[in-house]
């Protein structure tokens, strides 16, 4: 007979068969030994998967948890600077979105942020009760040169013009910029798209924004579907809001879907500065950290409105 090694530990059952051994044992060690190491590296295993896999998901539901504090943030910031708009705006033109285009962008912009209505509401009320000092908003424009000499202007709108201009230096001295005058590349404008009303025709649209005051009328009128034309009127900043009013009123009665302010090359021929690979990250890094700040409002380059994409 074979000899296993092993000695019977284990009592033999009624029916002959064997019973699981208890004490077999090999070597002084018996498996009872064995099993219990066995289950105890299994154990460890056990124990060491699941609370790797439990700090995976602890780092990315606090990763995802930033991310939207981070957002959050950001659209509180947005939303606070759209309410401050509505307020100067108000202030300064009047509550009537019809003849102060200022407040009519800024009305807009908070539509296209959801912010309530109710919220809106109590900006205007705020806009039309007495000033106090602590409420009082303050419109400032600084021109800057950002990295590769490439020039940029910074609107802001703040109860604090010291704290303002303290904030944007700071920014631009971190991220490579300077204060330095460049309003000479620039051209502000009055720029309003404009929804003919219905039934109108392209002769009588032009009639209109011409005796409206209007510098230029640019788009294309879709004579297939007039209902969706978009035609871009540029104005002085100064006629902005006569031409609006012009425009909307009867027997016009065309439908402004945007209007406001934009600074544009001075030049539009002239070529854009070329910046090299860091230059250009500086710069959207710098526009980014100037965004960021609740007391800026707008940045402007010579491309246009910067927005983070």
């Amino acid at each position: 007979m074979l000899d296993t090694g092993y000695r019977k530990g284990g009592d033999d059952t009624l029916d002959g068969s064997k019973t699981l051994p208890v004490n077999y044992s090999h070597n002084g060690t018996t498996l009872c030994d064995y099993t219990q190491v066995i289950f105890k590296v299994n154990m460890l295993d056990f124990i060491t998967v699941f609370r790797t896999q439990q700090s995976m998901e602890t780092a990315k539901w606090s990763k995802i948890h930033r991310g939207k504090a981070i957002e959050d943030g950001k659209k509180s910031m947005r939303v606070s600077k759209a309410v401050n708009e509505i307020i100067a705006a108000a202030r300064k033109g009047g509550s009537d979105p019809i003849t102060n285009a200022a407040l009519a962008s800024a009305l807009r912009s908070a539509k296209t942020l959801d912010i309530p209505k109710d919220n809106i509401t109590a900006a205007l009320a705020k806009a039309a009760g007495p000033t106090q000092a602590e409420d009082s908003l303050v419109a400032n424009t600084y021109e800057a040169l950002g990295p590769g000499n490439f020039p940029m202007i910074i609107e802001t709108l703040s109860d604090s013009a010291t704290r303002t201009a303290k904030n944007v230096k700071l920014i631009l001295k971190d991220k490579g910029g300077r204060v330095a005058p460049v309003a000479y590349a620039f051209r502000k404008i009055g720029k309003i798209v404009l929804r003919p009303r219905e039934g109108a025709t392209h002769d009588q649209v032009y009639d209109d924004v011409i005796e409206s005051g209007a510098e230029e009328l640019g788009g294309t009128f879709n004579t297939e579907d007039p209902g969706q034309t978009e035609l871009e009127i540029t104005t002085s900043p100064s006629t902005l809001s006569a031409v609006q009013t012009a425009l909307t009123s009867s027997p016009q009665e065309h439908i402004i879907l945007e209007s406001g302010f934009e600074y544009i090359p001075a030049d539009p021929e002239a070529p854009l500065p070329e910046l090299n690979k860091e230059d250009e990250e500086q710069v959207e890094k710098l526009c980014k950290a100037l965004s960021e700040d609740p007391d800026v409002d707008v940045v402007w380059t010579l491309r246009g409105r910067w927005e983070e994409e």
